[in-house]
């Protein structure tokens, strides 16, 4: 996926361990694209970045996905998984979504046996964390 987000203004890099994770590879891909879009639409320049590290932590493997975008409100982050739920910042622009992708990204997640969560990077940016279970 990576020339095809290069070509739309997000560069892409990653620091991934071995991981042998239980996950749907067609809903995997569902869940990437639509973490990658969102990097995408709200960058606040011409090129965006996004970081992939991937992490053996115990029984689980954590992908953090970090972008260099504006962030969220603190207040905002939990909710980010909500249905139809829209920063008041892009709720002023219907074209940058709905209010769905991270809710069935979430969804996803949650029936592959693992969690989502969101935190503000630093010095700018969103960091989004998911933890999958191992594969037995």
């Amino acid at each position: 996926m990576q020339p095809e987000f290069n070509t739309q203004g997000l560069s892409i890099t990653a620091e991934l361990c071995e991981a042998h994770a239980k996950v749907d590879r067609a809903a995997m891909k569902r869940i990437l694209t639509n973490i990658l879009d969102n990097s995408v639409k709200y960058r606040t320049g011409e090129q965006g970045s996004l970081h992939f590290v991937l992490t053996d932590e115990d029984e689980m493997y954590q992908l953090a996905l970090i972008d260099d975008g504006p962030g969220v409100k603190t207040k905002s982050l939990a909710k980010l998984f909500d249905l139809f739920y829209r920063e008041s910042n892009s709720r002023q622009n219907p074209q940058r979504g709905s209010g769905l992708g991270l809710a069935i990204v979430a969804k996803i997640i949650e029936r592959m046996g693992g969690t989502i969560r969101a935190e503000n990077a630093d010095p700018h940016g969103l960091s989004v964390i998911i933890r999958l279970p191992k594969e037995n």
